[in-house]
């Protein structure tokens, strides 16, 4: 008999929580996704390349309110706090699984925001003022604010967008593309707890040609 509840999956201390209609069925899902390098959260995927083990754990069985009480988890949880946990969603789809089209997307909307500081509590007003009234460079934004590049330009444009004028893109912010980094010191780097804007400024790259390492 299936037996529906809400799951977590545990990697370094950080959590991913779910829920499903059958827990045994949707634990061998998980796994073949992750042992693949093909699983549609990104995030949890990276970490797993890094540390090469999770644990699954049944938190609750339940057969109603399921998607209710993954919300619940979630927030409890703060599952979707960067610093604690992978998932991006408040949860709670009406109990139903997602298809193949909704985890292509979200996959493809998570990849193209893959630094995890994307939420970061700087506004535009702020790094526009950095920008033009202190003269700061988008790498000097970037290491003050602790956000990708991404993030930074976004910020930017909406302050162009705010003051009615026209963002000029910064040409050869980085000086060459890095291809010659080694995965192995990357992999050591985030163990040891390096945030990917510390490994950003380390390697004078950018957050997308790090992940690129890790999830090889």
């Amino acid at each position: 008999m299936k037996q529906s509840g809400i799951y977590k999956i545990t990697i370094n201390d950080k959590v991913y929580v779910g829920m499903a209609k059958s827990l045994v069925a949707r634990k061998g899902c998980h796994k073949n996704l992750l042992d693949r390098n093909k699983h549609y959260n990104v995030y949890l995927q990276s970490d797993y390349n890094i540390y090469q083990e999770y644990n699954f754990e049944v938190i609750e069985e339940c057969d109603e309110w399921v998607g209710k009480k993954e919300e619940m988890w979630i927030d409890k949880l703060q599952a979707r706090n960067r610093k604690f946990g992978y998932n991006i969603s408040k949860g709670g789809n009406g109990g139903a699984p997602w298809s193949a089209a909704q985890k292509i997307n979200k996959s493809n909307s998570m990849v193209a925001d893959l630094n995890y500081n994307y939420h970061h509590k700087a506004n535009a007003d702020d790094i526009g003022f950095d920008k033009y009234e202190n003269k700061m460079s988008e790498k000097q934004l970037m290491e003050k604010y602790e956000c990708s590049r991404t993030t930074i330009i976004r910020r930017i444009r909406k302050w162009h967008k705010d003051n009615g004028t026209t963002y000029k893109k910064q040409q050869n912010f980085f000086p060459q593309m890095r291809n010659d980094l080694d995965s192995d010191e990357l992999i050591e780097d985030r163990k040891n707890g390096m945030t990917y804007a510390q490994m950003q400024k380390k390697y004078n790259c950018g957050s997308w040609t790090i992940r690129k390492r890790l999830l090889g």
